[in-house]
């Protein structure tokens, strides 16, 4: 959805199995980083990390 978003005219210049990749592992630590928590496992719980892609 981020191609249609007017806000991001640029997403649509990207190629769309590297942008679905991309979400796809967003999602997945997402879940991991939730299933975790809800677990209650001991030591850290792996919170997501991500690129900041406005910095050059």
């Amino acid at each position: 959805m981020l191609a249609k978003n007017a806000n991001f005219p640029w997403a649509k210049k990207l190629n769309s199995q590297a942008r679905q990749a991309s979400a796809d592992r967003a999602w997945q630590s997402i879940q991991r980083f939730y299933k975790n928590c809800r677990l209650k496992l001991p030591g850290k719980k792996g919170y997501p990390k991500f690129k900041n892609l406005l910095v050059q």
